[in-house]
């Protein structure tokens, strides 16, 4: 986690992906993610905080929602890429997979 510790600003996301954001990831394994969603009914900001771990090429996140009980974790994953990271998840509305990229500032 030493060596992933910084913030990451997203690059490009797809399908009903998150329009802006970001990580921070701490040398402690901490992470913490804000997004925001543009969608023609209401725009939203998302703040999410958590856990995350890197084997070999993989990142795996644990998150909870900072403004929400501490039951509700969602686990994403992604490629580990040095420089940056995706992560991949379902699209809640059956569309293809969204994938995020993000780059270290």
């Amino acid at each position: 986690a030493v060596r992933a510790a910084g913030v990451y600003t997203l690059v490009m996301a797809s399908g009903r992906g998150p329009v802006s954001g970001s990580f921070t990831l701490t040398a402690d394994g901490r992470a913490q993610r804000q997004a925001h969603f543009e969608s023609r009914f209401s725009p939203s900001d998302q703040q999410l905080i958590g856990s995350f771990t890197i084997d070999g090429g993989t990142i795996a996140f644990e998150l909870i929602p900072r403004d929400l009980p501490a039951d509700f974790v969602w686990p994403v994953q992604g490629k580990w890429l040095g420089s940056g990271f995706t992560i991949t998840y379902p699209d809640a509305a059956d569309g293809p997979p969204i994938v995020e990229l993000y780059r270290r500032r």
